[in-house]
């Protein structure tokens, strides 16, 4: 035989029966244990299972329950897991912002280097904001140094230009005053507004110079005619220098 014996009422000795004859032995799981004949369990922490103190019992006691938390727009909450979310921010939703959408939000400009602008002022960048330029749109016409333009470009101050070219055969150039007035036929009126020649003047002339007519100006003449029609291919010269005479 094995095991526990025991000793019957015949005084025969038999194999002890467990839970009848005898307890079974006594065995503790976490978080008791047993030491000789003393039975212990821990104080519990976040990494062991135990019991409560007095003190910890009154911090938890304090904490909000799962199921009286709230939560408003972006957040939302699910009182029966007590899991809080966010969603993805979006032109639609609020919520939080991805990293792509950091990368590309925070290459943009701030509202800091823009705040000075001026409605219709085309911007131009200092280096560190942007600033007004001296070009101005009305959606119309163009201003340079003007922010009333008339016309498709109006430029306030000094003009310099190697040329301008002029692409319509009918519109006319007028500059400050009417002095000066070019015609889209490529006719030049000074004085005048309907100039009918290439060179039409309304007023007296005066020259420094000399002037050529059909010919190439001649510095010992004011006026150097030439003309292949009149016999013997003659012109005229008229020294103005030191006139004897009306002609």
């Amino acid at each position: 035989m094995t095991g526990i014996l025991k000793g019957d009422d015949a005084n025969t000795i038999v194999t002890a029966v467990g839970g009848t004859d005898y307890e079974f032995p006594l065995v503790f799981n976490s978080p008791l244990s047993r030491t000789a004949n003393i039975i212990s369990i821990s104080t519990s922490s976040a990494l062991v299972s135990g019991f409560l103190t007095s003190s910890d019992w009154t911090s938890f006691n304090n904490k909000i329950s799962s199921s009286s938390l709230t939560a408003t727009t972006p957040l939302n909450y699910d009182s029966a897991t007590g899991i809080f979310t966010i969603s993805q921010a979006s032109s639609s939703v609020s919520g939080y912002l991805s990293s792509s959408d950091w990368n590309s939000f925070n290459n943009k400009m701030g509202s800091s280097t823009i705040s000075s602008l001026t409605t219709n002022y085309i911007p131009k960048w200092t280096g560190s904001i942007f600033n007004n330029s001296l070009i101005f749109d009305d959606g119309f016409n163009i201003g340079i140094g003007s922010s009333s333009p008339n016309w498709k470009l109006s430029v306030s101050g000094p003009v310099a230009a190697e040329y301008f070219i002029a692409t319509s055969t009918t519109a006319t150039s007028t500059f400050a005053g009417g002095a000066l007035f070019a015609t889209g036929a490529g006719n030049l009126g000074i004085g005048t507004t309907s100039p009918s020649q290439k060179l039409s003047v309304d007023g007296n002339g005066y020259f420094t110079g000399t002037l050529g007519i059909k010919a190439a100006p001649n510095s010992s003449y004011g006026i150097n005619y030439y003309s292949a029609t009149l016999s013997g291919q003659r012109g005229i010269n008229l020294d103005m220098t030191a006139p004897s005479s009306a002609m």
